[in-house]
């Protein structure tokens, strides 16, 4: 990852972005760019500060169609991944968004809260600590459904009718 991407203010194709314990690719670089298409970002566990994420300020991004946040499946930690993944909520324009191994118990609020509304592809794949399912029959749009690898859920979320 280039030094400084967050001062390229009209930059809007980054397909990946690594976040890297150093300062150098910090996830807070993101928070200024209008990123169009799709982002990739490995290494969220290397978020040391929730803020971080919140900085990077991917609630904003409404030309951010795609979304796949990829951590490090050796999580010791999963009450700040969970705290992570809530500040890295993505607009609610999104349209495909892939989760992988992530370490959190449980899923962000935002996954239950109609943020999701238009995505039509969700993939969540190896978050093995996962404990509950989020609440998937409140997402209209969904088309494509891949749940892999989450062997830990004990808890599936029923939505019925009058909740929507």
């Amino acid at each position: 990852m280039p030094m400084d991407v967050g001062k390229l203010k009209n930059l809007q194709v980054l397909s990946s972005f690594y976040v890297d314990k150093g300062c150098e690719a910090n996830i807070q670089q993101l928070g200024e760019l209008n990123l169009h298409g799709a982002l990739s970002i490995s290494k969220v566990q290397n978020i040391i500060n929730p803020a971080d994420a919140l900085a990077a300020n991917l609630k904003n991004k409404v030309h951010l169609l795609k979304l796949e946040l990829e951590w490090n499946a050796n999580s010791d930690d999963s009450e700040k991944e969970r705290e992570v993944l809530e500040k890295l909520q993505p607009s609610n324009h999104l349209k495909e968004l892939s989760i992988r191994s992530y370490g959190g118990t449980r899923f962000p609020d935002w996954f239950g809260d109609n943020s999701l509304f238009n995505v039509v592809s969700l993939k969540l794949s190896n978050c093995e600590n996962c404990v509950l399912l989020p609440p998937l029959g409140i997402l209209p749009s969904l088309k494509e459904l891949r749940i892999v690898g989450l062997s830990g859920i004990v808890v599936l979320f029923r939505v019925s009718k009058s909740s929507l």
